[in-house]
This record gives C-alpha cells, sequence and structure tokens, in this order.
C-alpha cells in the first residue's frame, strides 16, 4: 500500500511547512531507511551502507527521500533477465504504514 499524504485544508500550509512536520516526517524517512538497510541482502555491504534518508522541509512542504546509491540498486530491488528480484526499498516502505 502506498504511503499518501493528504493536505488537511483545516491545518492549512501552516503545518505542511512547520518545524514538526519536518521532524516528523524525518524520523519516518530515517526508521524506513534503517528498515531498508536490514532487508538489504549483503554481499559486499556496499548497497546497505549506500541506503539514506534525506530530509527537508521548512520552506517547502516536508519530504523525506529514501534512495540506495550504488548503481546496481534497483537491479537487486526489481530484479533483471537473470536474477530474481530482491526488494528491500518497496517492503520497508511498506512496513512504515
Amino acid at each position: 500500500m502506498p504511503v499518501e499524504y493528504i493536505p488537511n485544508p483545516l491545518i492549512g500550509v501552516q503545518w505542511e511547512h512547520s518545524p514538526e512536520a519536518l521532524a516528523i516526517v524525518a524520523s519516518i524517512g530515517e526508521a524506513t531507511a534503517i528498515r531498508a538497510q536490514a532487508l538489504a541482502p549483503v554481499l559486499t555491504g556496499a548497497l546497505r551502507a549506500s541506503i539514506e534518508a534525506r530530509s527537508r522541509g521548512i520552506t517547502s512542504t516536508a519530504e523525506s527521500v529514501i534512495t540506495a546509491d550504488v548503481p546496481y540498486a534497483a537491479f537487486v530491488e526489481f530484479g533483471t533477465s537473470d536474477t530474481p528480484a530482491q526488494p528491500y526499498l518497496r517492503p520497508a516502505l511498506d512496513s512504515s504504514t
């Protein structure tokens, strides 16, 4: 189930741009990155070490982006014609909802 944020017009933009919203989003992002690291298959450890969460907000709506920054990260997540998928990002995200 994808995580979807639906703005509440009663709360408005003040909340979306608040330090509190950024702290909550950053916390969820960091927890998701930690779960992805735990789920990532390990051969050399480079994939696991490359997984991180980056959060931003205050002047924009709070958001957290989880990345795996090795060239083969997507091949592990989705598989190839020769190698089955070993998902680690999607299950981590699914467990955060």
